[in-house]
């Protein structure tokens, strides 16, 4: 005996063998599996990967995206509190982006820049964070500066009175608004140093090897205005680190907020960080460009 059965999928209409076994029958259009019953259109008969109305697909697949959804919700925080930046990480960080900075000047000028600049007189006027703003993506301010006037002068006093992340440690905590202008990263300066002389040394002139020679420190207690022209001096600071400050310490020089190690940036671009107990004819065999010291291996 014959009867109708239609595709729950295309909706062809197929005769149907009463005899036939009710399972294993599959559509001669689409080849759906179907059940081989009368009229063939029970959603119960339907085929579970049927995605016809009324076979209960779209409530599952529903269910199985809300069910993913609110995994994420509850996962996601935590994986991403897991792997937030830590302010000595973000200090590094700060490092690294200052020495592309400085490479990339070096790419454009032939040398890096001088730790400062100077008029007619021999007066120095601007730091070398100043000449780099171009190179870290704050060329709008560097293009209003005044570079033949001191800068603190009237004009360029509105451009020291503005914070920059770049040149400020993640971990200090200012208690006033000078403080938040004091840069914590320092170029080598002196005799010797990749800062000696407002000219800039050349990659060439690092015979010690860039890769064994200090071109920017952290610094603590210094109280330096990111536009002043004033760094670390080799010939006035001692070549020892300072400890992260306490109400009782306030001494100036190398040294990191951070407690487990001081973080520098090489003349090749590298940070590597030193610890507290390194000894001074380490840090003076790092800070020189000629020396001839041996590789100190920092």
């Amino acid at each position: 005996m014959s009867s109708k059965i239609t595709c729950p999928r295309c909706g062809l209409v197929m005769d149907s063998v009463e005899e036939q076994p009710k399972e294993g029958a599959s559509c001669t259009r689409c080849g759906r599996p179907i059940a081989s019953l009368p009229g063939g259109t029970d959603a119960a008969s339907c085929d579970k990967s049927c995605a016809a109305p009324g076979c209960g697909y779209w409530a599952s697949l529903a269910g199985v995206l809300l069910f993913v959804v609110l995994v994420v919700a509850l996962v996601l925080p935590a994986i991403t509190a897991k792997h937030s930046i830590s302010p000595e990480s973000a200090c590094r960080f700060n490092l690294h982006m200052l020495g592309l900075a400085l490479q990339n000047y070096h790419d454009e000028y032939g040398r890096f820049p001088p730790p400062y600049t100077v008029d007619k007189d021999g007066n120095r006027l601007h730091s070398w964070r100043t000449l780099i703003l171009p190179y870290v993506e704050e060329r709008a301010m560097y293009e209003r500066i005044q570079l033949d006037e001191p800068w603190n002068s009237a004009h360029n006093r509105q451009f020291a009175s503005t914070a920059m992340n770049a040149f400020r440690c993640p971990k200090r905590r200012a208690s006033n608004i000078e403080e938040n202008l004091w840069t914590d990263y320092v170029m080598i300066t002196g005799p010797g140093t990749v800062g000696e002389g407002p000219d800039g040394v050349r990659l060439s002139d690092i015979t010690d090897g860039p890769e064994n020679t200090m071109l920017l420190a952290e610094v603590v207690n210094t109280e330096i205005n990111r536009m002043e022209p004033r760094d670390y001096d080799i010939e006035t600071m001692p070549h020892t680190f300072v400890q992260p400050s306490t109400k009782e310490d306030r001494r100036p020089g190398l040294g990191s907020h951070h407690i487990s190690r001081v973080a520098v940036l090489m003349a090749d671009g590298t940070v590597k960080r030193l610890d507290y107990d390194t000894d001074a004819a380490t840090l003076e065999a790092l800070m020189t460009i000629a020396g001839g010291e041996p590789n100190p291996s920092p």
